[in-house]
């Protein structure tokens, strides 16, 4: 009887478990302050130009560069972060987008695909904003 019980426990934790992760990983993060500056998300994610896949797969951390034409708007200076390994499995970079102005756009987060090129994704965390 005992185990049953336990057994019931360690069941119904992991179903309570799962659950609240894929709600987490369902909810919008509020206004998704830090990230997407004034450009809507990509949602499944938007597949980058090859000039800019090249540079987000062969710059060193932090490197900035300048684009004429982007996802992210023309004439934009992109900074790219260090490159690390994805719970997603697929290699990501956090990106900084800064307009012709100097204003600072936008963080967002590309990932590259199985192909080789990188694409704009949404982010499944946000920064918590310090107010």
């Amino acid at each position: 009887m005992y185990r049953n019980i336990a057994n019931f426990a360690k069941l119904s934790i992991g179903v309570v478990a799962v659950t609240a992760m894929a709600g987490c990983s369902a909810f919008n993060g509020g206004n998704g302050s830090g990230y997407a500056g004034a450009v809507s998300q990509a949602p499944k994610g938007q597949a980058l130009s090859a000039e800019v896949s090249a540079f987000l797969a062969q710059s060193a951390e932090y490197s900035t560069r300048a684009f004429s034409n982007t996802y992210w708007g023309e004439s934009v200076d992109v900074t790219a972060s260090e490159r690390y390994f994805a719970a997603s499995g697929r290699y990501c970079r956090e990106v900084t987008i800064n307009t012709p102005t100097g204003a600072r756009s936008g963080r967002w987060l590309a990932c590259e695909t199985s192909n080789g090129q990188w694409a704009a994704v949404r982010p499944l965390s946000y920064p918590v904003s310090s107010q």
